[in-house]
């Protein structure tokens, strides 16, 4: 797989989605709104040749993976393996300033990120 890159100019560019991004909220549904993310963790990673790195966990354990991206208009496609079986999620992404949101495709279920310029290791 490879990435879109047409609308990403750089890693700095504030209209991509290259560099390292930590969630910062997560929402179920519409009604419950956008919830503080807790104990938990999740980051991921998009570098400019489609691959993916993603860290989550909690205080008791962790998880790191790797994948494949690509992205087209504000549709992102991840592909990764992260210990379970290949697994593929839809998700309809924007961006404003250094904030993320996704939300999974036919879902109210989603995340938002901001970006780190840190490299964090859990």
């Amino acid at each position: 797989m490879s990435c879109d890159l047409t609308n990403q100019k750089d890693e700095e560019s504030e209209d991509s989605i290259l560099g390292s991004w930590e969630q910062i909220e997560k929402r179920a549904t519409i009604s419950a709104g956008w919830l503080p993310l807790g104990s938990s963790f999740y980051m991921v990673t998009f570098e400019s040749n489609g691959t993916h790195t993603i860290q989550q966990g909690n205080f008791i354990n962790s998880l790191n993976c790797t994948g494949t991206w690509v992205a087209s208009g504000n549709a992102l496609t991840l592909t990764n393996d992260c210990g379970r079986g290949e697994s593929q999620d839809n998700i309809h992404y924007s961006l404003s300033d250094t904030i993320m949101t996704w939300v999974y495709d036919f879902s109210e279920t989603g995340k938002r990120f901001k970006m780190t310029t840190l490299e964090s290791s859990f």
